[in-house]
């Protein structure tokens, strides 16, 4: 059945802006709500004008563009949703993977296109890490509109299956001997500072191979090119289960379905928290009300049975926020990634 997401009046637009604007504790990092139009009134004419004629979200095809390669969590669930959407609203949603730079390539794809909803990008928390590694002066935290998120998930450390390391402390006693390579997607993301932290708090060195994705990190763990990887429990399991791969510890306050029987890093006295989240952002040029639309649109779209089979089948959990919610969440992350980063990335 198709549905459709009615545009709210003006008078609900001048709301949702102000609802957009949330500020971080930082003040240099304040995420603006999605711009108004410079001519207000035309502007109003247009959305009143939209609504009387009936106008709704989604009319036309979108286009999802992921900045990790295909085979990726954030891939992988970007064609979910697709699916979803496509089933609910009879639009064609196309998802392109527009790798390289940390995400960079894929900022500047969103941004140059036009900012009317059509052209919506993935973002995770190695996005966000690249913002604070530099990324943010070529695209400031205010050119974005965070409008929902769909999944959360930790990071875990993985090791090949005929690995001699059965623990973490095997692990750690090893990379004290000698400098291992680890493997994860970027360079300064949140996978990259777990690994340095976990450095950190063991004391050891190690050497960094990064990558544009988890499917490439699975790749290098089986083709032995490292020693080991951080990646998303959603990345290894089949090759856990194959006994391919193991995991050895996994990020986070809590257990996970994902990683049953897994302990956590801060069990074994190591407070890794980072955690992985996967989630939709706009040009904050684009008209608040299609941004308030985009994000129930997600809404609708991981409620349905094929995006809660996959869901299921991943053994993740439900980790839909609004466009409020993961604003606020975005901007909190990107503060303590900076904090971390500034003890880190030295």
């Amino acid at each position: 059945m198709k549905k459709r997401l009615f545009i709210l009046p003006v008078c609900g637009v001048m709301l949702l802006a102000a609802a957009c604007s949330t500020s971080s504790s930082s003040d240099a990092t304040t995420a603006a709500a999605p711009a108004a139009s410079s001519d207000g009134e035309e502007a109003a004419e247009t959305t009143a004008a939209g609504l009387i004629l009936g106008e709704d979200y989604p009319t036309e095809d979108i286009t999802l563009i992921n900045s990790s390669s295909a085979g990726s969590p954030a891939d992988i669930m970007a064609r979910q949703i697709a699916q979803s959407i496509e089933e609910l609203y009879g639009v064609t949603v196309t998802v392109e993977n527009v790798t390289g730079g940390s995400g960079a390539n894929m900022f500047a794809e969103v941004m140059n296109r036009d900012a009317d909803g059509y052209t919506i990008g993935t973002v995770t928390a190695s996005q966000i890490a690249a913002l604070c590694g530099g990324l943010d002066e070529q695209f400031p935290l205010d050119t974005f509109a965070f409008v929902a998120n769909v999944q959360t998930d930790p990071y875990c450390l993985t090791v090949r299956g005929d690995s001699p390391y059965e623990t973490l402390q095997d692990f750690i006693d090893a990379a004290k001997e000698s400098n291992l390579l680890i493997s994860g997607q970027g360079t300064g993301s949140a996978m990259h500072l777990s690994a340095l932290q976990l450095a950190k708090e063991a004391d050891f060195s190690f050497t960094w191979l990064p990558t544009e994705g988890g499917s490439d990190t699975v790749a290098n763990l089986l083709g032995g090119n490292c020693d080991a990887g951080f990646a998303a429990p959603t990345t290894v399991n089949q090759y856990v289960k194959s006994g391919d791969l193991k995991m050895l510890a996994i990020t986070g306050e809590e257990a996970v379905s994902s990683a049953e029987g897994v302990p956590l890093f801060s069990d074994e006295g190591y407070p890794l928290t980072m955690t992985q989240y996967r989630g939709f952002y706009v040009n904050s040029k684009t008209d608040p009300a299609i941004c308030q639309a985009i994000s129930d649109m997600m809404r609708e779209a991981s409620q349905t049975d094929s995006f809660k089979q996959y869901m299921a089948d991943q053994m993740l959990d439900d980790g839909y926020m609004n466009m409020q919610e993961f604003t606020d969440y975005a901007l909190a992350d990107y503060d303590a990634i900076n904090e971390l980063s500034s003890q880190l990335l030295q």
